[in-house]
Order: C-alpha cells, then sequence, then structure tokens
C-alpha cells in the first residue's frame, strides 16, 4: 500500500477507517460533483480514480477546476502505464467539462 512505510500502523488503520468505511463510501458514490473509474488488466479491476467537481472537492480550488482525488495502481500491476492512462481519462474529464484553460 502506497505510504504505508511512512506511516505507524495505527495511523494507517485511522486512515483507512475513515475514508473507506461503508457510510463514507456511500456519500461519495452518491455525490453527483464525484466520479470513479476502474482500469483493468486482464479482466482484473487494477486500479481506480476518483475525481471531483464543485463542492465535492476536498480543498477549494475553484469552480474552473477538477480535482484527482484519489489515483491508485495495484502493486502488481504498477509499471503498465496504467496510472497515465487514468491520468490521460482525468485530463479528458476536465476538457470536457471546460476545466481546463488553453494556453
Amino acid at each position: 500500500m502506497t505510504f504505508k512505510h511512512q506511516n505507524s500502523p495505527e495511523n494507517m488503520d485511522a486512515y483507512l477507517e475513515k475514508a473507506f468505511n461503508l457510510k463514507q463510501l456511500e456519500k461519495e458514490l452518491s455525490n453527483p460533483s464525484s466520479q470513479f473509474y476502474f482500469v483493468y488488466f486482464n479482466n482484473d479491476v487494477a486500479g481506480y480514480l476518483k475525481v471531483n467537481i464543485d463542492d465535492a472537492q476536498s480543498e477549494v480550488i475553484g469552480d474552473e477546476s477538477l480535482e484527482i482525488e484519489r489515483i491508485y495502481i495495484r502493486n502488481k500491476f504498477q509499471k503498465h502505464g496504467l496510472g497515465k492512462c487514468l491520468l490521460n481519462k482525468a485530463m479528458e474529464i476536465a476538457a470536457e467539462r471546460k476545466k481546463i484553460k488553453s494556453g
């Protein structure tokens, strides 16, 4: 698990309980301003992306912005370019929702 080596088991347990308990997940999944995308590798869920707009943003970054709150790839699926696929998906969503300023 990412960041596990940087945290105590107690801190990891507290974070996992807060961020991924059933009530919290139901709240996140029911928010129309949050979207989840899953990436598969050989028919296995390899990772996921969570993006937020508007009131779903975990930090106030503005209406013109799209927030990538989570982007995770399971360890055994890393080094296959899947994280890049999820990042590209986030950029695609941002462009569709006019959350990217063109230079």
